[in-house]
């Protein structure tokens, strides 16, 4: 590489306090890929993280997806890559999750008709709304635009994404200390009773219980995953291709692709014998010395909600959530 040191922006609100030696442990995984320094930096402000990999003081930058197809129209920065969800894929699905008792589900439920409407909703009281994850409002604003639910032209001109959702649901002060939009937290939000609909991000196969891949089984908090809205892209490492030479990106992709073949076995036999610690599936050796934390597969799980690292483009990655929200007016604040 052409750089000797590697410097990660990561933003300050996008992980937890339980997560600190996981990121640690990412770290010290790329020194010693790369035999160079990483250092991370953490950013209050999504923008400050653009404007630092813009100017070349940060070298690379983690973003959810709402934030990557930000660093992409605004910073013209590149998708380097993606972390795959548990079922594989770039892509997570937003669901609305609804009580089974409801109107709605009872709707879904019934085989004998079509009764189900996402307008079974209006009104709709939205869970833990206070911390709203500001890509599922705006999905969600795209989605009601495009559906017809809301017409463009019944709108303020100054509307922000928030205020269309607000059109349409009731959005409240939630209670619930929850937020994070994943599977497993949105039971939180109902046992809090901030409200009678949130939203997820995940797939269908993450949901079903017999699934061995399962994140949740709905069913066992009585809840029910209505048809999923839109598709959402998978978080991604992002920098400024006039930032890094193709040798020194090419070095650092290969390093993140490189977790992907270290899997964590615990009492795993194979010839007679018994092994636990981090297999390396590139040089078929178990390292069982090393924190189980450190092993690729965990890293992770633990830090990226991920089952793999993929490679991909740029375009590939954000030009279905460049699509949905072309349909927003001109003009609209993303909040």
């Amino acid at each position: 590489m052409d750089i000797d040191e590697v410097k990660i922006g990561l933003p300050a609100n996008g992980f937890h306090e339980h997560q600190l030696t996981s990121i640690s442990y990412f770290r010290e995984s790329l020194e010693g890929k790369l035999n160079t320094n990483v250092s991370i930096t953490y950013f209050h402000d999504i923008d400050d993280l653009i404007a630092n990999l813009n100017s070349g003081d940060i070298h690379l930058g983690y973003f959810e997806g709402l934030d990557s197809w930000h660093a992409w129209k605004l910073g013209d920065l590149s998708v380097l890559a993606t972390f795959q969800s548990y079922q594989d894929s770039n892509r997570l699905e937003i669901y609305p999750v609804v009580s089974n008792d409801s109107i709605a589900a009872g709707a879904h439920l019934d085989a004998s008709s079509d009764s189900y409407s996402f307008e079974l909703l209006r009104n709709e009281a939205v869970c833990n709304s206070q911390d709203l994850d500001t890509g599922i409002i705006t999905l969600l604003a795209a989605y009601l635009i495009e559906t017809g639910h809301i017409q463009p032209e019944d709108l303020d001109p100054s509307s922000t994404t928030q205020d269309i959702v607000a059109s349409f649901f009731v959005l409240n002060n939630g209670t619930s200390n929850s937020s994070e939009f994943y599977p497993d937290r949105i039971a939180e939000c109902f046992q809090a009773e901030d409200g009678d609909v949130a939203f997820a991000y995940g797939s269908q196969e993450g949901f079903e219980c017999e699934s061995q891949t399962a994140d949740i089984c709905f069913l066992d908090e009585g809840l029910l995953a209505l048809p999923p809205i839109a598709e959402y892209p998978t978080p991604s490492i992002m920098y400024n291709p006039s930032n890094l030479s193709v040798v020194t990106r090419t070095t650092i992709l290969n390093s993140l692709l490189s977790l992907n073949g270290e899997m964590y076995l615990e009492n795993f036999t194979s010839l007679g014998r018994s092994y636990t610690g981090c297999y390396d599936i590139s040089i078929h050796k178990v390292d069982d010395e090393s924190p189980r934390g450190a092993c690729g597969s965990e890293i992770l799980k633990a830090l990226f909600r991920s089952n793999g690292v993929s490679r991909t483009t740029t375009q590939a990655h954000l030009e279905g959530l460049n699509a949905m929200l072309s349909v927003l007016p001109e003009g609209t604040i993303l909040a």
